[in-house]
């Protein structure tokens, strides 16, 4: 934790890295009472019945007292859709400082769920069943969203400019932070590589990526997977901002060269696709095709490029040169394993993907000691990969207490199986305060003590006038904490 600290310490506040960051995420969600089971439809209506306390505000339901946001997702208005509850992290400052938030809105939902359990046993006298997952792409590739967002500032002269170099990491990175897929055909590094075909509006084949330079500059990686493993949560977000920094000096024309295809956007969904089959010799033998082993180099270049050169253009904070470092040596380890010299357990303590893989190939080879024919891809298999991310609650009518089973991934975490996990103590403070670094320390200050008429991620209106409406500072600035004081000063008078 002292490491960690220090690390945030040594942050900066604007060149060349993204101002803020922050991940929005829809929760796989399904809720059986009595025995029927259904869309948690009555819970996500009902939301704001089953926050606690503290994170609620006067005046409007969707921004919470954490900095954060809890919300109805989707975009059909119809209200019997209304079953997709999705939350959105604060604006925070770093990769790291994401994670934690990212793990405290984990504990958010986790929190409403126990709540809504109990109140329905207890006071309606349920018998309830409740299962959520954290995972965008399910056994019937039923889909959620993982939406990470980069706070940018003058980087794009418009929105189709962004880098090709930045485009192909989104592929290449699966290899690193991918949640792992299993499928009737095998098994896959990332759940969501080819994304939604129908939304229109977005690069990389429809929905990997969206540039915002409407609202202040914003970019939107729509390809994400949900993390267990708070190591590959970092990575995932980090590895955007490396080349996010590295474009902001000349070291992204030495980027832009290291791309190893060159050609239309359907080149790169081949690419992609390619890049995302794990091939399988036999149960714990890989074989690196040449898009995956020009993925890893590439991925190396990167790394190499922050680590060497980045800090003749810019101060390279400790926290990002330990991303660099990191995703170097997972690189180099993921050689090995290409060449049989480590077995893919290797990667079990850093990505989600070697993790799970890992526990499906162990269950497989006992298995095959009573005689049980069994392969990756079967039903068992991918009903292992379904409970990896599983928390699961229960609780019969007249009972006294809730049960809560985790799945095997969440099990590793508590276990401090991957490195880098989250401190229970740092989820803890994620999930009842705002960061301080950034703007939503003073939106979270006044839903905490004003009626809110309007509030949305710049602006916060005090009451229900207009003129009372406050215009948030910048998204990452170092005044934030005297800010609040100031606010509190210009309502006075307002009043007057």
């Amino acid at each position: 934790d002292l490491y960690i600290e220090k690390m945030q310490e040594s942050l900066p506040n604007t060149f060349p890295f993204p101002r803020a960051i922050g991940c929005e995420e829809e929760t796989g969600m399904i809720v059986g009472i009595d025995g029927v089971y259904d869309e948690p439809y009555d819970l996500c209506v009902n939301r704001t019945a089953y926050l606690p306390d503290w994170l609620k505000s006067h005046g409007q339901s969707d921004f919470l007292t954490n900095g954060s946001k809890l919300y109805i997702g989707g975009t059909n208005e119809d209200s019997k859709y209304e079953t997709n509850l999705e939350r959105a992290t604060p604006e925070t400052i770093s990769p790291w400082q994401l994670t934690e938030y990212s793990r405290g809105s984990e504990l958010l939902i986790e929190d409403m769920l126990q709540r809504y359990t109990e109140i329905q046993a207890d006071h309606y006298t349920h018998d309830v069943d409740i299962r959520m997952h954290r995972r965008v792409v399910d056994a019937a590739g039923n889909r959620k969203a993982c939406h990470d967002n980069y706070g940018l500032e003058n980087q794009f002269a418009d929105k189709y400019d962004v880098p090709q170099s930045l485009i192909y990491l989104l592929a290449a990175r699966s290899l690193i932070v991918g949640a792992g897929l299993v499928t009737e055909d095998g098994y896959q590094y990332a759940q969501k590589i080819d994304g939604l075909k129908q939304v229109s509006g977005y690069g990389f084949f429809g929905s990997m990526y969206r540039l915002d330079i409407e609202h202040g500059e914003r970019l939107e990686v729509r390809c994400s997977d949900q993390n267990v493993s708070d190591w590959a949560t970092t990575m995932r977000v980090g590895s955007v901002a490396l080349v996010l920094a590295l474009h902001q000096t000349p070291l992204g024309k030495d980027l832009e060269r290291a791309v190893p295809i060159r050609n239309r956007e359907d080149s790169m969904k081949y690419h992609a696709k390619e890049i995302n089959d794990v091939l399988l010799i036999s149960d714990d033998e890989f074989f690196l095709s040449k898009p995956q082993i020009q993925a890893i180099d590439y991925m190396k270049q990167v790394a190499e490029l922050t680590m060497d050169k980045l800090q003749l253009y810019a101060d390279l904070p400790i926290e990002y040169h330990t991303i660099a470092r990191e995703i170097y040596d997972f690189c180099e380890d993921y050689r090995q394993v290409g060449r049989g010299d480590l077995p893919v357990s290797a990667l079990a303590d850093r990505a989600d993907w070697a993790a799970k893989l890992s526990l499906i190939q162990r269950t497989i080879s006992k298995d095959s000691e009573y005689g049980i024919n069994r392969e990756i891809g079967d039903y068992a298999s991918r009903a292992q990969d379904m409970q990896y991310d599983m928390v699961r609650f229960t609780r019969n009518a007249g009972d006294s207490k809730t049960k809560i089973v985790y799945g095997a991934g969440i099990r590793l975490r508590q276990k401090g199986a991957f490195r880098y996990t989250v401190s229970e103590d740092a989820a803890s403070k994620a999930f009842h305060s705002a960061p301080k670094e950034t703007r939503a320390n003073a939106r979270a200050y006044l839903l905490q003590n004003y009626f809110a008429g309007y509030c949305d991620w710049h602006r916060v209106s005090i009451g229900e006038e207009d003129y009372n409406m406050i215009e948030l500072l910048e998204v990452n600035n170092p005044d934030l904490g005297s800010y609040n004081e100031d606010i509190l000063s210009d309502i006075e008078k307002r009043k007057h």
